[in-house]
């Protein structure tokens, strides 16, 4: 099931998750998440957003940008995003 936290919020994301009925991986898309992460103008980390938040409230997997494209996000960005996706400490 794919969610995106831009639109419907990380509580949703939570929910769904934890949805017993439902039992179905979660797939976090990064739809209108970029006023959150925009260079300069925005107060949350891209690697919070993107990477760790999702997986905290209960994401299996996250799909975000890649550098080169057209988007604004360095090849260091999207390593540090991709670690904090991969880290250990998620909780459902």
């Amino acid at each position: 099931l794919m969610v995106a936290s831009g639109l419907v919020g990380f509580g949703w994301l939570h929910k769904l998750a934890t949805d017993e009925n439902l039992r179905l991986p979660i797939i976090h898309h990064p739809a209108y998440s970029g006023g959150f992460v925009s260079p300069g103008v925005s107060g949350v980390a891209d690697y919070l957003q993107l990477g760790l938040l999702p997986r905290i409230f209960g994401a299996d997997m996250s799909i975000f940008v890649s550098y080169g494209g057209r988007f604004t996000f360095t090849e260091e960005q999207c390593k540090r995003i991709s670690s904090y996706i991969k880290r250990p400490d998620r909780k459902s």
